[in-house]
Formats: C-alpha cells, structure tokens, sequence
C-alpha cells in the first residue's frame, strides 16, 4: 500500500465525464404527379455520451405516400422502421449501479477518480475490482467498462387509409395501424461487483404490438343559417406483449457472459398477456350564424379486461360496456350584442364531458408464478393480487363554464374558467393484511 496525500480531487466529476457527439445524417427522395406522391428517407444517428463507452446508433427508413383512384377514392399508406443499437446504456435509477447517485451523494472528494482507471487488483484481474471502498460503491469505471446495458430494439410503425367520397357531403373512411416492436436486453454484471459478487447475466426479450382497425362516416352539410358536422364510427384496439427474461444468477467462470455459463439453476420468467377494446362512437356538431355552436359526442366501448372467464361468471358480475358522452354549448356573443368601443371580444361557453376506463389484462386470474428455485426445485406461489370478479368501469366526469373577453383590438385578453370533475367507480389497489394470504386486491371507489 502506497500513501498518498489526503488532499480533494475537485474535478472528480468533470474528468470522469467526457463530451458528447452525436451525428445524424439523413437523405430523402420525393415525388409526384397530379394524382398521387411518395416520399422514401433514411436517417442515420449515431451517438455517444457523456458517461465513457456509452453509445446508441439508430437507423430509420420510412415511406410514405398517396394516391387518388378517381374522384371519389383515394388512399394513403405510411410505413417506419426504426432500428437501435446500444452496447452500454447507463444507469439512471437509484442505488450502487447509478453513476450520478454516487457522485452526488457518496463519492468522498478524497478519491482520485483518475485512479479508479486500474479496473481490477494486480494479480486478481477479473476476479476482484479495484476500488476505493469494498462496502457498498462499486468503482466507477468498473460500472461502465464492464457491467454494461445493452440494447438491441427493432420497430415497425405503419398505417393505411382508404377514404370514398360518396357525394360532396358525406364520406367514408376506413384505416389500420399499427405499432410492432421487438426489444432485447442484456445485463452484464462482473465478479466482485458489490450487488453480485459472483457476477451476472440476464437476457430480456420484449415484444410488444398494438393494432387498431377503424371506420368513420363524416357528414357536413349547411340548412340554411345551420351548419350540422356529423360523424359515426367504429374501432377495435388490439394489445398483446410478451416478455421473457433468463437470468444467470452467478458466473461459473468470469467474462463469459452466457446462460450456460450459470454456477446456478437459471431463473426464467415469461409473461404473456392480450387486451381487445370494441367500440362504437358519434357525434354531431350544430352551428347557427357562426356566433352559437352546439357539440354532441357519444362513444362505447367493450373491454376484455372486464370480461369474466367462462368458468368464473357464476363467482362474480360482469361489466364489461361503458358509456361516455359529452355536451358543449359556446356562443362568441360580440357577434350579436354591440360593446362596448374598448371591448373587441366576448365568448362563453360550458360543457360537461365524460370519460370511461378499464383495468389492466387478466385482473381476474389467480395464477401461480415461479420463485426463485430451492436447490434443483422450484418454486410456484399464488399471486398476491386477490381478484375481485365484480369489478366496474371508471367513469370520470368533468363540468366546465368560461369566458374569453379581449379588449382593445384584442391587445389585452382575459380567460376565466370554472370547471369541477369526479370520478365513480374507480379502480384502485389496496393492502392486504397478510393474514389473508394475500397482498392487495382491486376494489372500485369514489
């Protein structure tokens, strides 16, 4: 052991940190006629970070276009994939592996951070990391050199329209999207880190799509000082993801970082879960002499994640439709009543509106779920979430009254609002007693 002077490294920070470049290049290519366009880009980013042997490189190419069959049909399409790399990104959150929780909060102004460079102890390289304090922090460098974040996320995000015009007053529309994404992980933790002294190695595969399919027929048409916008349509939303993670809880031998190299029984984890929403939706918006105007919307939806299992409908009630809808009403009365010279302006309107809301996936499943295994056995145990298979829609709704005044050639505005909002039905998680055998359990309140 060597002394050394006990004197501050002032810019532990500062030298730790380095400077950050990021380059994005983009090229396009576009075209077009008297009936339709098209437009094909790429984009390149690529990009360090301030945190040393931090990096993300994405590349995108996107399409898109449109065309019109005739008078009365015309379509449009577009099209994304997005393509990201990161070998390392860096820990935000709290605790030993957050970089900036260190600096701030443990890091004695005593430690050369330049020294923090040797990684490992001389004749232990990596089996044992050099550090300042062996406790509870991990050498800084060791955190970014070697127990690295990667990510690998590949991205889809499409639409495709079709739109009839009937007559020049009433259309259809029809559209799909959706948004697919595909996203590995992977967690590399070396021996002698504090958390994980026999060192890491987990791989998380995540997959997530949602897709939404709709029609919207959309009528305007004027009857003499009325001015009637109308609409009627429907959509169905689809969610599904998927998440599987496999975790090497302790090395066998260090720097291999592979799930055959676990010491340990391998700990796996796969979760699966989907949710439909059906619905059907209106409205209808009256003007009178551009000066009051009158808004109607009614929508409804169905969830699956308020549909009771076939074999638990006896056990419970189901609800799994709900109703929204809202009324607003606004007149601009300066267009009707003289004012005063100094006053240019003068609106008022109220409205009430509604809002309706459903649970998450499979709130009504008692499943059991793996733990951590017991030597070569493992381990399943009830979920923690008791069910309650009584369950209703949340419905919030909010009632509003204002006014917009201007005065002098509207240099000067003033916007008064009063509005109120409730919600019934609720859905909350509350505690347990653990005397119960379980945790929390879903309730709907207020």
């Amino acid at each position: 052991i060597t002394a050394t002077p006990w004197v501050p490294d002032v810019d532990n920070l500062k030298d730790f940190l380095q400077t950050g470049r990021a380059i994005t290049n983009n090229v396009a290519l576009v075209g077009g006629n008297k009936n339709g366009d098209f437009r094909l880009s790429y984009t390149n980013l690529d990009q360090t970070g301030i945190v040393p042997n931090t990096d993300l490189r994405r590349n995108t190419v996107s399409l898109t276009g449109g065309y019109n069959f005739n008078d009365k049909l015309s379509a449009r399409a577009f099209v994304s994939y997005i393509k990201s790399e990161s070998d390392n990104r860096p820990s935000i959150s709290y605790g030993t592996e957050s970089l900036m929780y260190l600096f701030n909060c443990w890091l004695p102004a005593s430690v050369r951070v330049e020294d923090m460079k040797r990684l490992y102890m001389r004749g232990a390289e990596g089996l044992r990391q050099f550090s300042w304090n062996y406790n509870y922090h991990d050498n800084p460098y060791l955190t970014v050199m070697e127990n690295t974040n990667g990510q690998y996320y590949n991205r889809i995000v499409g639409n495709v329209s079709l739109k009839y015009q009937f007559t020049d007053w009433l259309n259809l529309q029809l559209r799909s999207a959706t948004d697919w994404s595909q996203e590995r992980r992977e967690y590399r933790r070396a021996f002698s880190t504090q958390r994980f002294p026999f060192g890491q190695y987990r791989q998380v595969n995540i997959t997530n799509e949602e897709r939404n399919t709709d029609f919207l027929f959309t009528a305007n048409k004027e009857f003499g000082d009325f001015t009637v916008t109308g609409t009627f349509g429907g959509n169905q939303m689809r969610q599904s993801s998927r998440f599987v993670e496999n975790v090497a809880g302790q090395l066998n031998i260090p720097g291999i970082y592979r799930l055959t190299n676990s010491r340990i029984p391998l700990v796996s984890d796969d979760l699966f879960s989907e949710k439909r929403i059906n619905s059907l939706y209106g409205s209808i918006s009256i003007g009178y002499k551009d000066w009051l105007f009158l808004d109607l919307t009614d929508r409804n939806d169905w969830s699956t994640a308020l549909t009771l299992p076939q074999q638990l409908k006896e056990f419970g009630v189901e609800d799994n439709s709900y109703n929204y809808y809202s009324v607003a009403l606004s007149a601009v009365l300066s267009e009707v009543i003289k004012l005063p010279d100094f006053m240019s302006f003068l609106k008022v309107r109220g409205s009430f509106a509604q809002v309706g809301g459903d649970t998450g996936p499979f709130a009504f499943t008692q499943a059991y779920n793996p733990s951590t295994p017991f030597g070569s056995s493992q381990i399943y145990g009830e979920t923690g979430a008791l069910a309650n298979l009584s369950l209703k829609p949340e419905i919030s709704s909010a009632l509003e009254f204002g006014t917009d005044i201007r005065f002098f050639d509207n240099r000067v505005g003033l916007d008064l609002t009063y509005y109120s909002s409730r919600t019934i039905n609720q859905i909350l998680s509350i505690p347990l007693s653990n005397t119960s055998g379980f945790s929390s359990r879903l309730i709907n309140a207020g």
